[in-house]
């Protein structure tokens, strides 16, 4: 069923004129990175992302052209696909300049293979630079999706609408 909505998230936001990045796209944008999917472990068949990118114990960047110069929103997709306890993987996300304190997806998820959004708004002119830096075993990034300047801005103004209302 996750895998299904996650399939059917990235058909709305190709629809919206999103760039998603997945599987051999997302490799292509992060060189040095090792693939690991159903090859590597049968299991990944069944996870809500089919395929993760790493690199082992060091960090990595991932370069996305910009289509559409503007504000932009970027979701950075994570699964984490083998610990087994919190604080056995840590790692930091940076997106053009915006860091992330260290994430244990173990530990916001509850579990292995369940999936976990980060996400980014900011103006992007020529390019978008994701650097997935770790402190503990390797980070992992299942997708990245940046979405363009009029979805990003209806994103960010419905975000807003919501915490308004949001009980405190």
């Amino acid at each position: 069923m996750m895998q299904r909505r996650v399939f059917l998230f990235a058909l709305f936001c190709a629809s919206l004129g999103a760039q998603t990045l997945t599987g051999p796209s997302l490799a292509a944008a992060c060189p040095g990175t090792v693939t690991w999917d159903a090859t590597n472990d049968p299991a990944m068949a069944t996870a809500p992302y089919t395929s993760l990118q790493y690199a082992s114990g060091k960090p990595f960047t991932c370069v996305i052209a910009v289509k559409t110069p503007g504000l932009v929103s970027v979701a950075v997709q994570l699964e984490e696909p083998t610990k087994t306890g919190p604080g056995q993987r840590i790692f930091t996300v940076t997106v053009n300049g915006q860091q992330t304190p260290p994430l244990d997806l173990f530990a916001l998820t509850g579990g292995t293979r369940v999936a976990y959004e980060v996400d980014f708004w900011f103006v992007a002119q020529s390019q978008i630079t994701v650097t997935f830096a770790p402190s503990l075993w390797n980070a992992v990034v299942a997708g990245i999706v940046v979405l363009p300047p009029p979805v990003a801005t209806a994103r960010i103004a419905a975000s807003r609408r919501l915490m308004r209302w949001w009980p405190r």
